[in-house]
């Protein structure tokens, strides 16, 4: 569809660095069971044409601000690097996220960035990622 009628959920302009675009989201749940799987979806425009192979960053952070790494990964689970992507070009990236059955029950914060091929964060720390809203995760059931 053309731009005008492709409906973005929680729309955005969110920039990484000079490269990347947030233009919106979607988190399936924001209750859930430890165990359980969450689906998130993002919705990225190129700013530029990327000259090299980015991997974006999913983590919780705790109420008692520890992070819990949930995926580090390229996009389309590697079926679509970064450095195939041309400028104003939309992607849509989805991530099915099953939570460590051992996480504590709490409210987490769901951040994301992403990561040239050093390791270096585009935001400049993990800290400093874009938060998608917070999450309440549950006892697992009968535990």
């Amino acid at each position: 569809p053309t731009l005008e009628k492709f409906r973005v959920p929680n729309a955005c302009h969110i920039g990484f660095g000079r490269v990347f675009t947030l233009r919106g989201y979607s988190v399936s749940e924001r209750v859930l069971h430890a165990g359980e799987a969450a689906h998130v979806s993002l919705f990225w425009e190129a700013s530029e044409t990327p000259a090299k192979r980015y991997q974006l960053g999913l983590w919780f952070v705790s109420e008692h601000n520890e992070s819990i790494v949930l995926a580090i990964r390229e996009p389309l689970e590697g079926d679509y690097p970064t450095d195939l992507w041309r400028a104003g070009q939309w992607v849509r990236d989805r991530f099915n996220l099953t939570l460590p059955a051992t996480l504590l029950p709490g409210l987490y914060t769901v951040f994301i960035d992403w990561r040239d091929p050093s390791g270096a964060w585009l935001s400049g720390t993990p800290s400093t990622g874009v938060s998608l809203g917070q999450v309440l995760v549950l006892a697992p059931p009968g535990g």
